[in-house]
């Protein structure tokens, strides 16, 4: 059978920086930092609220990117409704989720006032915000929204598989909420409606940048969606940890997405979860619970740790790339079929130590031994690696700081 096949490839356009971001604690005014957990932020122009869970735990509030904070937690009455597990924000209000339901604070922290009538249920998991609408996802009893600052609430739980929402979104007309059992669901009418969008794992954390929908899950990383659920792509690679890929939080800040790993540290990709850096240098071993930005800095919460903070500037910073041809990688032939070879700037052998090769889910499919030169290759040093044991389909390879994109046909 004759094969034909044409592939039109877009180089991967950025080179991995070796330095990570620079993290430093910032907990002044904190109490008991080490005895809290920092599951949540809201960010509101120079108001950055932090929401901890724990002893003498409540609101914090700094209003000098963190070099300072201030307890905001007046009216938050009681044990329970002091462990914040969730806080959102617009210009108006800001509202807290906690185990002893839904808080809300017109003066920017200063007081608070219990909103949970017509609530089922105690644990608010979590919020999303758009003008005067209001939805909470909640433990064991779904969603509901408000529509006068919190004053009634409303179920919206029609469709939905599982009532546990530990992660609401909302984009344009649309709402997602992430479950740890049903998978993803979308509303498009304001919640009377849910449909199943479901990507066969446990979902944490949702967020949205644009018209892709990243999804944070438990022991499977990162998923992205460009078409509203519909579909789902693994993007892994890069990410690392020990103990399982659990997402606890992503945050996105232009075209850079973080994501914090549970008990593995903080992660960057700068082309839409293709590639993760590791970013956790000054984190301390840390386990990062809460992730955002508010364009300068970005705000790690942490568990018995207290709060971090990184420039933005500096943890986004990324090598510059050399403009001679010393520093060109070639891969031929693309499309493959039973070999690649990997050719390089004579000045820079650097991609050619380490060799890796990785699958679009981020799964290493196959470690070489030491390539064997090949002096016959133009412009420099190369190598040949044989891929014929590969199924048909794009592929990266990897050495040397340096990342590029391949593709195999049958």
């Amino acid at each position: 059978m004759k094969k034909s096949c044409i592939v039109a490839l877009v180089l991967i356009a950025f080179i991995v920086a070796q330095s990570k971001g620079q993290w430093e604690e910032c907990n002044s005014g904190l109490q008991y930092a080490t005895s809290q957990n920092f599951c949540s932020f809201a960010i509101n122009g120079i108001y950055i609220f932090a929401g901890a869970a724990g002893y003498m735990s409540g609101v914090y509030l700094s209003t000098n990117n963190g070099d300072s904070w201030v307890k905001k937690s007046n009216g938050l009455i009681g044990d329970k409704a002091t462990f914040i597990n969730c806080l959102a924000n617009n210009s108006d209000f800001i509202v807290a989720g906690t185990n002893a339901g839904v808080f809300i604070s017109t003066d920017n922290g200063n007081s608070w006032t219990s909103k949970h009538k017509g609530i089922t249920c105690d644990t608010i998991l979590s919020l999303a915000i758009k003008g005067d609408n209001i939805f909470v996802g909640t433990y064991e009893c779904g969603v509901f929204l408000s529509t006068n600052q919190g004053d009634t609430w409303v179920k919206k739980n029609t469709g939905l598989t599982d009532s546990s929402i530990y992660s609401l979104a909302i984009y344009g007309n649309n709402v997602i909420a992430g479950t740890t059992y049903g998978g993803v669901l979308l509303s498009t009418d304001n919640g009377d409606n849910w449909i199943e969008k479901n990507i066969g794992i446990k979902v944490y954390t949702l967020k949205i940048n644009g018209n892709n929908i990243f999804a944070g899950t438990i022991n499977g990383g990162v998923y992205l969606s460009t078409d509203n659920g519909d579909n789902w792509i693994q993007k892994n690679m890069g990410l690392k940890s020990n103990l399982g890929l659990t997402i606890i939080d992503l945050s996105i800040s232009g075209n850079a997405v973080f994501a914090a790993i549970a008990w593995g540290g903080v992660f960057l990709s700068t082309n839409n979860g293709d590639y993760w850096v590791e970013k956790d240098d000054g984190l301390s071993y840390a386990s990062v619970y809460s992730l955002s930005d508010n364009g300068s800095y970005i705000f790690a919460g942490t568990r018995s740790k207290g709060i971090f903070r990184a420039k933005l500037s500096d943890i986004l910073a990324v090598e510059e790339s050399k403009s001679t041809d010393d520093s060109q990688i070639y891969v031929s032939p693309n499309p493959a079929t039973d070999y690649i070879e990997i050719n390089v700037g004579a000045n820079d052998r650097s991609p050619l130590q380490n060799i890796e090769i990785y699958n679009v889910f981020g799964n290493k499919v196959k470690h070489p031994p030491t390539p064997y030169p090949t002096p016959a290759l133009p412009e420099g040093e190369g190598v040949r690696i044989n891929v014929s044991g590969l199924a048909a389909g794009m592929y990266f390879f990897r050495g040397g700081g340096k990342i590029e994109k391949f593709i195999i046909i049958r």
